[in-house]
């Protein structure tokens, strides 16, 4: 049975075990607070603290007397390092030699209280009774020279300490109670150094003190946790409403975006209307002329025939590029899809020799066949185009890797007149065209399909020696969505389009 002496320290020892594991666990969690490590480790010392003292209150002879009190210095030792470090950082002050001064310090005087080099061997130290007359009679050895010498080492540390709350106190009204606390807690270290050093009968303090310092220390650690939750918070609210700021003025600018997307886009199909309407117009009065005969009727009829197929093709392909379309992935055979497309798309008696080649590359992709197919008749028109006296068309087809993922790169080569740097630039920009009739959506319908499957369209051309263009084609779904171009809203529709 313990005494009632060592039944009340171990019970301090209790609360400051569990406020010990209570910080060390809060700061595993918010490791960037690193004070709540060092109120931890304090808490800890002193629970050893206390240890010590209980077990020197029940001492039965020296031995057991100098052990327990080597304990109980060497625990009062990184009790004041870890206190002095706790204060500093409370403080916000940059101390950071000092604290670690105050660290060697405290395991020098561990290592002597623990070796026993510390105490005067065997000479016990029950002097005459100082201030308590009821106090009891310790069986610990007294102080050696070496022990009188790193205690009075200590006093630069303990004045460090109440410095450091004192100057913090004047920022801080709430630092206050700490630092009479502090302030308790060095009187009653005081007195157990002087207790110890004269060899006098009395109670030890220090155990108890520290209560105090421990209490104001957990009650500054927890109005500053909640004034940084209240913080948060408030930032929370803040951020939110600036989110919901930023989401309204987004909405805003998004549909402004959309009037002046649909201005300039409703200003380029004037611009490509305008020219078969007045063809129209002009044959509608040629028409209506006297005297006509049959062969100058049929020319005019022949001519708005062609200006309605121009029309048409626009209105295709301005609906292929601006409606919301999902690709339907499946099985894509490579080789019959680029045989259908050459021979669709080649005229026969145009001097163009088509190959292909795709003997490399995976027979089969899952992709959207239809859109691939309307993509590669849009390449492959345009290299017809560029080769009005003929020339030679390469298909070819070869595997690749994009973000991960297994794909294939579609090659059309021609040996046609090729573009400039300028013409390739604009060549993807909606309705740019160099061909008298063309609509100029083409290649962004083509890249537009690509992108749909998430892959990309490039080219390699120099003017005068032919063009190549990159189609890259990822297998699989998509790994994201398409939305519909700038706004324009439609009925999402799958379906085949007429090349430009």
């Amino acid at each position: 049975m313990y005494s009632i002496g060592a039944a009340i320290i171990l019970g301090w020892g209790a609360v400051y075990g569990y406020v010990a594991i209570y910080s060390l666990a809060l700061w595993a969690r918010r490791r960037a607070r690193r004070e709540y490590r060092t109120f931890g480790l304090m808490s800890l010392a002193i629970m050893v603290q206390c240890i010590g003292g209980a077990l020197l209150v029940d001492a039965p002879d020296l031995a057991t007397g100098a052990a327990a009190m080597g304990i109980t210095v060497a625990a009062s030792a990184f009790t004041l390092a870890f206190m002095h470090h706790a204060t500093v950082q409370l403080a916000g002050l940059e101390r950071d030699w000092l604290v670690r001064v105050g660290y060697a310090w405290a395991t020098v005087f561990a290592l002597l209280a623990l070796s026993g080099l510390a105490f005067t061997s065997g000479e016990a130290a029950p002097g005459p009774t100082w201030g308590f007359a009821a106090a009891p009679d310790y069986l610990d050895p007294a102080l050696s020279v070496a022990g009188h010498l790193i205690i009075f080492l200590a006093w630069p540390f303990i004045a460090s300490t109440i410095q450091a709350v004192y100057r913090a106190s004047q920022d801080d009204p709430r630092v206050r109670f700490l630092m009479w606390a502090v302030i308790a807690m060095v009187l009653a270290t005081t007195h157990d150094q002087f207790i110890l050093s004269a060899s006098l009968r009395s109670w030890y303090l220090a155990q108890h003190a520290t209560l105090l310092t421990l209490g104001a220390m957990g009650k500054l650690l927890i109005d500053r946790l909640t004034q940084t939750s209240t913080t948060l918070d408030l930032r929370t609210r803040e951020l939110s409403k600036s989110y919901d700021e930023l989401r309204n003025t987004e909405a805003a600018l998004v549909k402004k975006e959309q009037l002046a997307t649909v201005g300039e886009l409703s200003g380029l199909i004037a611009d490509q209307v305008e020219a078969p309407l007045s063809a129209i117009k002009a044959t509608s009065r040629g028409l209506s002329r006297e005297g006509l005969d049959s062969q100058e009727r049929g020319s005019l009829i022949d001519g708005l025939d062609d200006e309605v197929d121009r029309l048409n093709r626009l209105v295709d392909n301005l609906l292929s590029y601006a409606r919301p379309v999902k690709p339907q992935i499946r099985p894509v055979a490579i080789f019959e899809m680029v045989t259908e497309v050459l021979i669709g798309q080649v005229p026969e008696g145009s001097n163009i020799d088509t190959d292909i080649d795709v003997d490399n590359a995976p027979a089969i992709i899952y992709a959207d066949g239809d859109l691939l197919r309307v993509a590669l008749r849009e390449v492959v028109d345009n290299a017809v185009q560029a080769m009005p006296n003929g020339g030679s068309l390469i298909i070819s087809a070869r595997p690749t890797v994009v973000h991960d993922r297994d794909a294939i790169v579609l090659e059309v080569h021609d040996s046609g007149i090729g573009m400039d740097a300028e013409t390739i630039e604009k060549s993807r920009e909606p309705f740019f065209t160099t061909e008298p009739l063309g609509t100029g959506l083409g290649l962004a319908i083509v890249e537009r399909i690509l992108t749909m499957h998430s892959g990309s369209l490039s080219f390699e051309s120099e003017r005068g020696r032919g063009t190549v263009v990159h189609l890259e084609i990822p297998d699989g779904e998509p790994t994201s969505s398409i939305s519909p171009i700038d706004g324009i809203a439609g009925k999402a529709l799958h379906q085949e389009t007429s090349p430009a």
